[in-house]
């Protein structure tokens, strides 16, 4: 199973402002005070950053396969971990009194329903988030590091995770 977080529509729109000021620049040439080759350079520099932060607007990849998962952020090196790297593995509502629900973000992103990154959790452990709704899979590996995977239709992750990986715990 693949499953492609949605973009995050903010980053988008963003990027799209980013690039029509690079064109309104570019056509300022002709009546602006300044030299044109100032207006030429912000025009590709708003261009090229508009650019830059549509690519960078989706949310993720989570991949499960035979024995393994990976997750693939922007700007992160691929996370991945096989069933033989697992120490511990629940699944875990994100309520208010929940010790695993996120409370700081170190870097990454957080939307209403998508978290992606590093957070630090309400019990003070640091964890990979890839997390869209309100429940979640919480995997700590053998080597100490922990991850957080949800999307929403958790009932779906929980089947594909139950027959590659193996059997949860319900908290």
């Amino acid at each position: 199973m693949e499953y492609i977080f949605p973009k995050v529509a903010v980053a988008v729109y963003t990027g799209i402002a980013t690039i029509v000021l690079g064109v309104l620049l570019l056509s300022g040439i002709s009546w602006g005070r300044k030299g044109p080759l100032n207006y030429i350079f912000a025009s590709i520099v708003c261009i090229i950053t508009g650019i830059f932060i549509i690519s960078i607007a989706r949310g993720g990849t989570l991949k499960i396969e035979d024995q393994s998962v990976s997750m693939k952020l922007p700007f992160y090196s691929e996370k991945i971990f096989t069933a033989d790297q697992i120490a511990d593995l629940q699944i875990i509502s994100l309520d208010q009194d929940s010790p695993f629900k996120p409370v700081r973000k170190k870097s990454g992103s957080a939307t209403k329903n998508l978290k992606s990154g590093w957070f630090t959790l309400k019990n003070g452990e640091k964890a990979f988030l890839l997390l869209e709704g309100r429940k979640a899979i919480y995997v700590k590996t053998k080597a100490g590091d922990a991850y957080l995977l949800g999307i929403n239709d958790f009932d779906q992750l929980l089947n594909v995770f139950q027959k590659n990986i193996k059997q949860l715990n319900s908290e």
